[in-house]
């Protein structure tokens, strides 16, 4: 599955902002969809998304440079940004990560997620 570059500047102006605004009376009602990540989300710089071949998001990484991951999904009780969105992306428009290097970043944020899980006494 391809790995696509999503910058927010690549997106419409905050859409990110907007959608957490817009989400935000929905969550009041509903169990939040990202309740580890979502704070984090505005601090994204970059998204690394692996797509399916029609475009359908299937796995994300959030960073906030390029050598630091903040967020990942679905991960445990974090259904994703991208991944629990409408959102269908064509990998004509963006640009393409190497499939080792996504696995590598995501192999790399889950352990340490779970890691750092396994030490919170209430995990």
């Amino acid at each position: 599955m391809p790995v696509l570059v999503i910058a927010p500047a690549s997106q419409p102006a905050s859409s990110m902002q907007a959608r957490l605004l817009l989400e935000r009376p929905l969550r009041s009602v509903s169990a939040e969809a990202n309740p580890e990540f979502e704070s984090l989300y505005p601090s994204v710089r970059q998204w690394w998304v692996e797509v399916s071949n029609s475009g359908v998001p299937q796995r994300e990484i959030g960073f906030t440079n390029p050598s630091v991951a903040v967020v990942a999904g679905p991960l445990g009780g974090n259904v994703g940004f991208w991944t629990d969105s409408a959102a269908i992306f064509n990998a004509g428009e963006h640009e393409v990560v190497a499939d080792a290097a996504f696995e590598e970043a995501w192999s790399r944020f889950e352990s340490t997620w779970w890691a750092s899980r396994a030490r919170k006494p209430d995990a």
